[in-house]
C-alpha cells in the first residue's frame, strides 16, 4: 500500500516532463543572396553572451531532427559586447538558429516567454531590403513551422 502513492507521483512527475520541450527560432535566408543578421541580447545580469552559439543548417534540413545545427566558430560571426549584438553572415537557402526557448508544456505561457525571450532587436539585410525589429516585435514576427521550430524568412 505504501508504494501506491509513490508510483502515482512518479507517473504524474514524468507525465509533466513530457510534455516540455524546446522551440529554436530560427532567421531563414530564402534568397539567392547572402544576407547580414544582426541581433542585439537583452541586458541579462552577467557577461555578454548570446543565448545559443549561432549555428547553421541547409534550409531544407529545418524540420529534420536527425539533422544538427552547425556551430559556427567565434571567427564565423562578430560579437560586440558593448552594444551587446551578435553579427552573422547567413549564406542562400540557409537558416540561423538565434535563440532558443525552453517551453513547459502544452500550454505557452505568453508572459513569461516574453520576459526571458534574449534577443529585443533583430536587423536582416540583404539585396532585396531590411527587416528591423524591435522589443515585442522580435519574437511575434516568427511564424511556427512546427513546435520545435518558429521561422522568420527573408526573401
Amino acid at each position: 500500500m505504501r508504494r501506491i502513492p509513490l508510483i502515482a507521483l512518479i507517473l504524474i512527475a514524468s507525465a509533466f516532463a513530457a510534455c516540455s520541450y524546446i522551440t529554436d527560432f530560427v532567421v531563414l535566408n530564402g534568397s539567392d543572396k547572402a544576407i547580414e543578421v544582426r541581433y542585439q541580447i537583452s541586458d541579462f545580469p552577467g557577461p555578454f553572451r548570446a543565448p545559443v552559439t549561432p549555428a547553421t543548417k541547409a534550409a531544407d534540413e529545418l524540420l529534420d531532427g536527425d539533422k544538427p545545427w552547425s556551430e559556427l566558430s567565434p571567427s564565423q560571426y562578430g560579437r560586440d559586447p558593448e552594444s551587446r549584438t551578435v553579427t552573422v553572415t547567413l549564406m542562400p537557402h540557409s537558416a540561423l538558429l538565434v535563440e532558443r526557448v525552453h517551453r513547459g508544456g502544452m500550454q505557452v505561457d505568453e508572459a513569461d516567454e516574453a520576459a526571458t525571450f534574449a534577443i529585443n532587436e533583430l536587423v536582416v539585410v540583404g539585396d532585396y531590403g531590411e527587416i528591423r525589429l524591435q522589443g515585442k516585435q522580435v519574437r511575434k514576427a516568427f511564424v511556427p513551422e512546427s513546435k520545435k521550430a518558429f521561422v522568420l524568412m527573408y526573401k
